[in-house]
């Protein structure tokens, strides 16, 4: 028994080893070799007048080298990040010790697995209660639920079927089988992400869901060409392709009846046209075979796409506001903050308000074209607590900005957003998205007023202000050195240094 090496390499030796007549080789397939170089190989072997067997030699230390890709590929910025002196880079945002390490094992990593073990800068993050506002309850159904169903799970049953019965049709076809390799790498993306989705006890957004859509898309087209392939050898096929059909077809129509207003008539009629499509696709290939069988599936596919593409439609039409905007129209009972649609629409015109988030913010909503919300205000909604601001205030501070970079400092996102894009102009977001980061530092917010890049601050009615509760000095040295000026009712402080 002799060993040669592995995979091409043995198509250039065997033909010169005619001494070898009679012997029996072992060839060991250390990478991947296709079905045709093995043919080559077996040909080469065979004319030297041996004979051989191919067999799979596992990579040394795979598990060792695989942890070793994910730890570098995975925390080579973060690394980079904490390397860097603080003074020579920007604050990282969310964290409460400046670090991109802190923020990954806290309030933007496994808080949000964990729940409570995540703090985020304004406070804990209340683990299961702020993730149930965002996405419902945790637990194996999440993915199915009011808030995240009509996001991702459309086409999840089609892909958890195609998984299954992939890798059932694929069990005999070896390790370097790529179609195999192809159903364990989607189908473990798909699982182990909606597990992980489905069960995290912290802050989830369900456009989380997006990560999703690769391996289910994967796993629909790889199992529809496995299955019609099938279909042609034997009725197994058929049935399990109907089956994939239909189960995802009655999804939809169930889908569509929680949002009854929405496009009436489209659940039924895809319900119907699953049921047909299915029932043909199940018969034989001798009943529907050949051009039938091919319209039949386009059909069967243009009606499983039907509900997600108006859901994508409806979104394009639709202006949405907040953190956590999701596709489609607003499901009654569902929380979030800012998703719009049927449903969801502000008594005053605007479109989605959610519940109150982090920090005690409220929710948000986008007011009818060219006019601020309710109360004729911009500002307030989560990623920052500051009070609204009324149009006679943006009017003031665009007419009073001079030379200053920014127009106004405020508290927060959420607060700066609206103004900025009300007026167009730049806006100083103080203390980050929540309004918590200590940054910048009193020194730092000290050399913008001394310069002139900064005039104009405004201090939240709760009690914040520039930096939130990280940075409670900037707050102080405002009111104490700045002069207050009232417009509207809304109190300005004008920092410009006095000759």
């Amino acid at each position: 028994m002799k060993t040669l090496l592995s995979g091409i390499a043995a198509t250039i030796l065997l033909p010169s080893l005619a001494a070898l007549a009679d012997t029996t080789l072992k060839i060991e397939r250390v990478h991947y070799c296709s079905p045709k170089d093995e043919t080559i190989i077996m040909k080469a072997v065979k004319s030297a007048g041996a004979s051989a067997a191919i067999e799979d030699k596992p990579a040394a230390n795979f598990p060792q080298k695989a942890f070793a890709t994910v730890v570098i590929t995975s925390g080579w910025w973060v690394a980079a990040v904490e390397l860097i002196p603080t003074a020579n880079r920007p604050f990282i945002g969310g964290s409460t010790t400046d670090s991109a390490l802190q923020l990954l094992l806290g309030y933007d990593g496994l808080g949000r697995i964990f729940g409570g073990s995540g703090a985020g800068p304004a406070g804990p993050s209340g683990g299961g209660g702020i993730g149930a506002n965002f996405s419902g309850e945790a637990g194996i159904l999440r993915l199915f639920n009011a808030e995240f169903a009509g996001q991702i799970s459309w086409f999840i049953p089609f892909a958890l079927i195609a998984l299954v019965s992939g890798l059932w049709l694929r069990s005999r076809a070896g390790r370097t089988d790529k179609a195999l390799a192809g159903y364990l790498l989607w189908g473990t993306w798909l699982v182990v992400t909606g597990l992980v989705f489905s069960f995290m006890s912290g802050i989830v957004h369900t456009y989380y869901a997006v990560a999703l859509a690769p391996a289910g898309a994967a796993l629909v087209g790889a199992g529809t060409v496995e299955l019609w392939g099938l279909r042609a050898r034997s009725w197994v096929g058929g049935v399990v392709l109907a089956v994939a059909i239909l189960a995802s077809a009655a999804w939809a129509w169930a889908l569509l009846a929680r949002t009854p207003d929405f496009a009436p008539m489209l659940g039924p009629v895809i319900l119907l046209l699953g049921v047909i499509t299915a029932l043909l696709i199940a018969l034989p290939v001798r009943y529907v075979g050949g051009r039938q069988a091919t319209v039949v599936l386009v059909v069967a596919f243009a009606m499983l796409l039907a509900a997600p593409t108006a859901f994508a439609y409806d979104t394009m039409q639709t202006a949405q506001s907040g953190g956590d905007p999701g596709a489609g129209p607003k499901v009654a009972g569902s929380g979030g903050f800012g998703r719009a649609g049927a449903g969801g629409a502000r008594p005053d015109g605007g479109q989605g308000i959610g519940p109150g988030g982090q920090g005690g913010q409220g929710g948000i909503g986008v007011p009818p074209e060219g006019a601020p919300p309710s109360g004729g205000s911009f500002g307030n909604g989560p990623g920052g607590g500051g009070s609204a601001v009324s149009q006679g205030v943006l009017d003031y501070l665009v007419a009073n900005r001079g030379d200053a970079a920014w127009i106004v400092a405020v508290s927060g996102s959420g607060s700066a957003a609206p103004i900025q894009l009300a007026t167009g102009l730049p806006v100083m977001t103080m203390g980050g998205f929540n309004g918590g980061d200590a940054s910048p530092t009193l020194a730092e917010f000290q050399a913008y007023i001394a310069s002139g890049q900064l005039r104009y601050v405004i201090v939240n009615g709760n009690g914040g202000g520039p930096g939130g509760g990280g940075s409670s000095d900037v707050t102080s040295w405002v009111t104490t050195n700045c002069t207050a000026v009232t417009v509207g009712g809304t109190t300005i402080y004008d920092c410009a240094p006095t000759s």
